[in-house]
């Protein structure tokens, strides 16, 4: 380990000072990192890389980290991943598990280098094996997701009790998770369960949801709603965004805690301020049916469309109808039809949406009257299981005109008569 050497101090103006010449000949990271933080003097990131280079250029390899961060960040000096893990590699070949995890994180991700799993596994083990914890977890999370090195629940397993052993919380949390699965452990919720706690003993929301999950679902532990709120609270006080969607599915469905829409709203909000698509949709809801809030289409149809443009299938379909009836906003045939097809791409199996749509060209609503694309549309809702669909094609084949008496009769039953 490299000796740190104190060097002089004086207070100027309530700003801690000292001289250039002090910082380059008795280089210390801790000290001279108050330029790069701000602490006790004011921040200067040009001032901390012009240093810190002069320190790595000596030999010192935690100035070398240190200034390989800032290539990293672009703090101080042009952003440079190559520079960056130019540095890395300095300070992991003088042995320092600090540069050799970050090196292997960027070699994962491929900045600065070719990417390339295998080079990173090998980095992080070479840091794990001098017991960096935040290497060992990297690496038990290569060996579960199978990359740079072969699949292997067990292995990961190992390293994750290794960085877990060594205080390291998300490894706790992803430990809990593999006896939670049994992945690599044999599945055991209460051993989960007990890991978990310790994450969540160390701050780790993540690990606070999952006990929140456990006593709502009796894993592990007895079934106890209450408890799993709170759980779920203490997840979303710390800023949890699946945890604020789960305690406000807790107050929204009123099985495990007394009902209480207002306070689902007000999670939802929260979740939905975060980004969580499944909230937006879910607070869409309680607009639409007046539950907690005051009723109002428009505010429905607005998280309807946030949670639509991000992927979620129901709200889709929920902001389709809006424009279909014109609830929330103008009526627009075109729109609602553009959300059926988006919805149907997302899941083409849908029952009921090829029905909807057949009822668009059957009536020329939002496109041109079109009977054949109907009559298509009403096959694939048959196909995929929507028996009112087959009323549809009968009405259909009533209105077209010309269309061969025995066909009629095949098509009222929803079979399609095969040429030949």
């Amino acid at each position: 380990m490299e000796k740190k050497i104190e060097f002089p101090l004086e207070m100027k103006n309530g700003v801690l000072v000292c001289t250039m010449e002090e910082l380059r000949d008795n280089y210390d990271v801790e000290k001279l990192d108050k330029y790069r933080y701000g602490n006790g003097v004011f921040q200067d990131d040009a001032e901390a890389a012009k240093w810190h280079r002069e320190a790595a250029e000596k030999g010192n390899s935690d100035a070398m980290v240190s200034l390989a961060y800032l290539y990293y960040a672009g703090n101080g000096v042009p952003q440079d991943y190559e520079e960056a893990a130019k540095w890395y590699r300095k300070a992991a070949e003088k042995g320092n598990s600090d540069a050799m995890a970050c090196l292997a994180i960027l070699y994962y991700a491929g900045n600065g280098v070719s990417q390339d799993y295998e080079e990173a596994a090998k980095w992080y083990r070479k840091a794990a094996e001098r017991e960096n914890s935040f290497a060992m977890e990297s690496l038990a999370g290569l060996y579960e997701k199978g990359k740079g090195v072969a699949q292997d629940y067990a292995e990961a397993a190992k390293w994750y009790r290794k960085a877990a052993e060594k205080g390291d919380s998300d490894a706790m949390d992803s430990l809990a998770e593999l006896y939670q699965k049994g992945n690599g452990v044999p599945q055991d919720y209460a051993k989960a369960v007990s890991w978990y706690r310790k994450a969540a003993e160390k701050g780790n929301s993540d690990a606070m949801v999952s006990i929140g999950w456990h006593y709502r679902f009796g894993k592990g532990v007895s079934r106890d709603g209450a408890e799993a709120a709170k759980w779920y609270r203490k997840a979303a006080e710390k800023g949890n965004s699946f945890a604020m969607e789960s305690l406000a599915e807790l107050y929204e469905e009123g099985k495990e805690i007394p009902q209480d829409y207002a306070e689902a709203a007000k999670w939802y909000r929260k979740a939905a301020e975060h980004g969580k698509g499944k909230a937006m949709m879910r607070l869409a809801g309680l607009y639409d049916a007046g539950r907690g809030v005051p009723q109002d289409y428009a505010e429905a149809a607005k998280w309807y469309r946030k949670a639509a443009e991000k992927g979620n299938n129901y709200a889709m379909v929920c902001l389709a109808i809006s424009y279909e009836e014109g609830q929330g906003v103008p009526q627009d045939y075109a729109e609602a039809m553009r959300w059926y097809l988006k919805a149907l791409e997302e899941d083409p199996y849908d029952v009921y949406l090829p029905k909807k749509i057949g009822d668009l060209y059957f009536h020329g609503l939002g496109v041109a009257r079109d009977y054949q694309m109907a009559r298509e549309w009403y096959q694939k809702a048959i196909e995929n299981g929507d028996i009112d669909a087959m009323g549809s094609l009968a009405k259909l084949c009533e209105a077209e005109k010309g269309a061969p008496q025995g066909r009629r009769k095949l098509w009222r039953f929803g079979i399609k008569k095969k040429s030949g």
